[in-house]
């Protein structure tokens, strides 16, 4: 088996959201503010257009496989992760785009009624012989984003 050596270091991850299959590597991902609004409004439709959006930088570091790469996107709940979507990513994307505005109305749901909802996480899926190394930006300007989309 060979693997492609990644050596990271705590602080490394500190402020870093990284994928990697290989080293059992996954992030959480935190909107502030979202569970408020989402309790605030809980009259609102959610549209399906509505969408979380993650932006990959030119880095050395990042490195998809020939084979591709798959990205799950989960809600987490009271300590248990509910699989929500999955995206594939290859060597030439630069954003991952998670469409499914049913996932928000179940956000609302969850924290209307207190349920536990507290953020998402992002996983790879792949074989075991898969090395790839996904770095989200968090650069100013490049923050992942969630897009809400409604009408009253």
């Amino acid at each position: 088996i060979y693997s492609r050596d990644y050596n990271f270091s705590e602080s490394d991850l500190e402020d870093i959201l990284i994928v990697n299959y290989n080293k059992g590597l996954s992030s959480k991902l935190v909107f502030d503010g979202l569970e408020s609004f989402l309790n605030e409004n809980n009259d609102i439709t959610i549209l399906d257009t509505s969408r979380i959006e993650l932006y990959i930088p030119d880095l050395e570091s990042n490195y998809i496989d020939s084979e591709g790469f798959s990205i799950r996107l989960n809600y987490l709940k009271n300590d248990n992760s509910i699989s929500l979507t999955v995206k594939d990513v290859d060597e030439y994307d630069n954003s991952i785009i998670f469409s499914k505005g049913n996932m928000l109305d179940l956000l609302r749901q969850s924290s209307s009624s207190n349920s536990g909802f507290n953020a998402f996480s992002i996983e790879g899926l792949s074989s075991e012989y898969n090395f790839s190394n996904l770095i989200i930006d968090t650069s100013e300007g490049y923050l992942p984003q969630i897009k809400i989309l409604y009408y009253e």
